[in-house]
């Protein structure tokens, strides 16, 4: 098997040379339109010329050790000749890379599945570089959110909960769908006005439920204990398995309740 790593081009891919290869030879192996082939690569500058008008690329030069781009791979091709290698934090799946499930890591390039986190711990973050180290692994008690509460009361209300191992307090609706729902985005207004939201930070607080009461103007409830604003998406991106986002949305027109 030929190893190759994703490419910044939809369906190409990057592969080194290895003894014995040339153009003819890689192009049959792979299956490859020829052209393509020599015109990327002359592009890339992976050839030496013979004129000095670089026109003319000297296709006999082996090529072992050269970075190569090869686009238009067949299906199977793929699944015969070459392995897809993935970069850490990613796994194979299908014919491209994927950012490791959630509590599991990969740490090195290559196409070995990614490996679960030790018991007790979790992963955070969407992206590869959440999936990279094995210090990605943090304590599942350092962040113990709403769901925490679910089976031990059906009370909504402001409750605490644990974020990289401190304590916050958060609005919790323990009543709507079996509970466990943390308030992240708060917007009451006067009608007639468009005031901006506020982005908030952990230092801010979360936003906690004031008033239900149409017409209330809390823009102005910021800090720690307000109830403007919405949460900072990298904030929200860094907590373990929020899994589905409840909107709830109320006007003079009427109500609208959405989840994803």
């Amino acid at each position: 098997m030929r190893p190759v790593q994703h490419a910044e081009s939809p369906g190409c891919y990057w592969y080194t040379g290895q003894k014995g290869d040339w153009v003819a030879g890689v192009v049959e192996l792979l299956q490859l339109d020829i052209l393509q082939f020599v015109s990327d690569n002359a592009k890339l500058g992976a050839f030496i010329y013979l004129d000095a008008q670089q026109k003319q690329p000297d296709l006999s030069r082996p090529l072992e050790g050269v970075k190569l781009l090869v686009c238009g791979i067949s299906p199977e091709v793929f699944s015969t000749v070459v392995q897809l290698e993935c970069p850490p934090g990613q796994t194979v799946k299908g014919f491209s890379c994927a950012v490791c499930p959630d509590d599991t890591i990969s740490t090195a390039l290559g196409s070995a599945s990614c490996q679960p986190c030790p018991l007790g711990t979790v992963t955070l973050g969407l992206t590869a570089a959440d999936h990279d180290d094995s210090s990605d692994c943090k304590p599942a008690a350092d962040y113990l959110l709403c769901d925490k509460y679910i089976g031990v009361t059906n009370v909504s209300g402001v409750y605490p909960v644990t974020i990289n191992g401190k304590q916050h307090q958060v609005y919790c609706d323990m009543e709507t769908d079996g509970g466990g729902w943390m308030l992240v985005m708060n917007y009451n207004r006067k009608a007639g006005t468009a005031p901006r939201t506020k982005i908030r930070s952990l230092d801010d607080g979360f936003p906690i439920l004031n008033s239900t009461e149409l017409g209330v103007d809390e823009s102005k409830s910021f800090g720690p204990g307000g109830s403007w604003g919405i949460m900072d998406p990298l904030v929200l991106g860094a907590l373990p398995k929020l899994t589905e986002f409840r909107f709830f949305l109320r006007n003079g027109a009427g109500t609208m309740h959405l989840k994803s």
